[in-house]
C-alpha cells in the first residue's frame, strides 16, 4: 500500500470553495521513490482488473497512466476471490501487473459507471454484479479483501440507489444511515485495514439530504463509535478523499421533479456537488466517476473544482473505433456553424486513403506510442541471414501508425486496432488536462472561464461522432460475422 498525501497549490488554497484548483497528489510504495500526480487529472478504468486492450507493456510504456481503478464485482464469481490469492507486499500491484514505482491503484465494490438496474442493497451488504450473477458482499467481506489485496485506495461501501427512481424519504434516510455505518466500519482500527479511504458522498438527488450526509462526516462520535475509530474525532478525520459517481446521480435528476424542472442536468449535477462539498474541508482529493464528455470536465472543474475524472468515456470512444482529436483550448480559427467533433470515426470510408497520423499533419506532435511509436532496443532475428539487417545504428525510426492502417484493422477485427486507438486516446485526454492545468496556473482564472466556454461552442457536445460510429460497427460485425461458419450461413438465418 502507498502512502499518499494531497496539497492544493498556493494560488488555490485561499481560493472560494467551488472554483477551479490546482493540486498535486503524492504518493509511494515502500522504499520507492515518490512519485507525483497533478491535478486536474484522470485515472483509468479497468475491466477484470486490466485497462482494455492494453497489455502490460504498453501500461508500463506510456507516460499517460499513473491511477488505475479496479471494480472488484468483476471478480466474485469465485470464492475466495482469485485477487484475494496473491500474497507479498502489494498483492493486487503484483497480480494485475501494475508497477509499485508508477501506478496509484484503487479499488471499490460496483463499477461506478453501470447503472443497471440490479437488486437493492440489504442492511449489511451491497449488491455487485459479475458474470455468474448477482452477488452479496457484505460489511465484512469487504474489510476482509481489501486486507488480502491491500490497494493504495480502497473506496468505502456505500448504500447508492440503483433500482428505478424516484425514492421515498425513509429509502434516503436509510441510504444516509447505511453508508455512515460502513465507512465507520472500514475505518475501524485493524491491523489490516487500508490507511486510504475515499467516500462516496451520499443523499441522491436530495440537496438536504446531502447536506445531511456530509455533515454527519464532521459531527464529532461518541460512546462505541469512538472507542471504534479511536483516535480519530469525527469520521471525516479518517478520509482522504470524496467521491461522486455522475451515472447514478444522473438517472436519479431525470426522475426527480424539483431538480428537473426548468433546469439542465449539468446545473443540477453540480448543484447537488456543492452540497455535498459544503460542510466538508477543501483539503481533500474530489473524484467524479462517469463525466461523459470533455464539456462536462470543463464544467465541474469551473464549477466545483473537481480533481480527479475517469477517463471511461475515452476508453469507450476507442472501443467503438473513435480515434480522439480535441485540443483546449480550442482553435483559434473557430467560428460559428456546425459544431466540430470530437475524434475521428475510424470505421469510415474516409479513412482508407488517409496515411496521415490520428493526431493529424498540422496538429501537435502527439507523443503517444500510436503516433510516436518507441524505438526497439533489440532485434530478433529469426535466421543468421536476417542479423546485417538490423545491424547498426542507422536502422531506420518506427513511423507512427496512420489511419489508413487502424481504419483496415477494423475492417478486419484486429484486436491491435483498439490497443492503439486506447493508447492514443489516453494521450490525447493527458494532454487535454495539462493544457488545463497550464491555464490555470497561468492566474487568470477568467481566460480558462472563456476558453471553457469557446470549447463547448466548437466541439460537439451531443457525440454525433460516437453514434455513427457505433453504426458502423454494428454494419462491420454484420458483414463479417464471427468466424466461417456464421460468414457461410444463408442470409435468412
Amino acid at each position: 500500500m502507498a502512502s499518499i498525501s494531497f496539497s492544493l497549490a498556493s494560488s488555490s488554497a485561499n481560493k472560494s470553495k467551488f472554483t477551479p484548483r490546482l493540486g498535486q497528489l503524492t504518493f509511494r510504495h515502500g522504499q520507492s521513490p515518490s512519485q507525483t500526480l497533478d491535478t486536474p487529472g484522470f485515472l483509468a478504468t479497468t475491466s477484470r482488473g486490466v485497462v482494455s486492450h492494453l497489455s502490460r507493456d504498453h501500461l508500463h510504456n506510456t507516460a499517460s497512466v499513473q491511477w488505475i481503478h479496479v471494480p472488484f464485482e468483476s471478480f466474485l464469481e469465485n470464492k475466495p476471490p482469485v485477487l484475494t490469492r496473491s500474497t507479498g507486499p502489494n498483492p493486487a500491484h503484483s497480480f494485475l501487473g501494475f508497477s509499485t514505482e508508477k501506478h496509484l491503484v484503487s479499488l471499490s465494490v460496483r463499477d461506478p459507471s453501470d447503472c443497471a438496474e440490479i437488486p437493492p442493497n440489504g442492511k449489511d451488504f451491497v449488491s455487485a454484479r459479475c458474470v455468474q450473477g448477482v452477488r452479496k458482499v457484505t460489511v465484512q467481506d469487504w474489510k476482509s479483501y481489501a486486507a488480502a489485496c491491500k490497494p493504495d485506495i480502497i473506496f468505502a461501501m456505500s448504500d447508492t440507489m440503483i433500482s428505478a427512481p424516484p425514492y421515498s424519504q425513509k429509502r434516503i434516510t436509510k441510504s444516509i444511515e447505511r453508508s455512515c455505518a460502513w465507512l465507520l466500519d472500514i475505518l475501524a482500527p485493524v491491523s489490516s485495514a487500508p490507511p486510504n479511504v475515499f467516500v462516496h458522498l451520499a443523499g441522491g438527488s436530495s440537496v438536504p439530504a446531502r447536506q445531511t450526509f456530509s455533515r454527519t462526516l464532521t459531527e464529532k462520535v461518541y460512546g462505541k463509535e469512538a472507542e471504534l475509530v479511536h483516535p480519530l474525532e469525527c469520521l471525516d478525520d479518517g478520509v482522504s478523499g470524496y467521491v461522486f459517481d455522475l451515472a447514478p446521480m444522473r438517472a436519479q435528476i431525470g426522475a426527480s421533479d424539483p431538480y428537473a424542472q426548468g433546469k439542465r442536468t449539468g446545473e443540477a449535477v453540480i448543484e447537488l456537488i456543492q452540497a455535498s462539498l459544503d460542510p466538508l474541508p477543501d483539503n481533500k482529493i474530489r473524484l467524479a466517476n462517469s463525466a461523459a464528455t470533455p464539456h462536462e470536465v470543463l464544467r465541474l472543474t469551473a464549477g466545483v473544482g473537481i480533481d480527479i475524472f475517469d477517463s471511461h468515456w475515452a476508453q469507450k470512444a476507442a472501443n467503438i473505433g473513435i480515434g480522439l482529436n480535441f485540443t483546449f483550448p480550442p482553435p483559434s480559427t473557430a467560428t460559428a456553424g456546425k459544431r466540430q467533433d470530437l475524434g475521428l470515426n475510424l470505421y469510415n470510408n474516409t479513412y482508407t486513403h488517409d496515411f496521415s497520423t490520428l493526431s493529424g499533419e498540422d496538429s501537435p506532435h502527439c507523443p503517444c506510442l500510436t503516433c510516436s511509436p518507441a524505438p526497439a532496443s533489440s532485434f530478433i532475428a529469426h535466421a543468421t541471414l536476417d542479423e546485417p539487417t538490423f545491424a547498426g545504428p542507422d536502422f531506420p525510426a518506427p513511423k507512427g501508425f496512420s489511419r489508413a492502417y487502424i481504419h483496415h484493422l477494423l475492417h478486419t477485427h484486429e484486436m491491435s486496432a483498439h490497443t492503439l486507438l486506447v493508447l492514443h486516446n489516453l494521450a490525447v485526454l493527458d494532454q487535454f488536462f495539462t493544457d488545463i492545468r497550464r491555464m490555470l496556473g497561468g492566474g487568470d482564472e477568467q481566460q480558462f472561464h472563456r476558453a471553457a466556454e469557446s470549447f463547448c461552442q466548437y466541439y460537439d457536445e451531443d457525440l454525433a461522432v460516437f453514434q455513427e460510429a457505433t453504426i458502423m460497427w454494428d454494419m462491420v460485425d454484420k458483414a463479417r460475422g464471427k468466424g466461417r461458419l456464421m460468414r457461410d450461413k444463408p442470409d435468412d438465418v
